[in-house]
């Protein structure tokens, strides 16, 4: 992943995790989770091997993040039944 970050640096000077960059990342207008760890694409995909109960599992936090898109879905159709 490294070498990947390394050519988009270079190429279109933007900052990224080796498959997307910051710029590119972000919807504008979408609803953003920004974690206080620095994780990459890649470590949604890969569950880890070393289990730290301080740190949350790549399915813990695909869990957590679906749970919010379903109760954000939920509230937006509550909003439009009221209008």
């Amino acid at each position: 992943m490294a070498l990947c970050a390394l050519h988009l640096q270079l190429r279109y000077r933007e900052k990224s995790d080796g498959l997307v960059t910051c710029r590119d990342a972000e919807v504008p207008g979408s609803v953003v989770v920004r974690p206080d760890r620095k994780l990459d694409h890649g470590w949604m995909v890969y569950s880890s091997k070393k289990k730290d109960p301080n740190n949350p599992d790549s399915f813990q936090m695909c869990e957590a993040l679906l749970t919010m898109l379903v109760e954000l879905g939920k509230s937006k159709q509550q909003g439009k039944a009221v209008t």
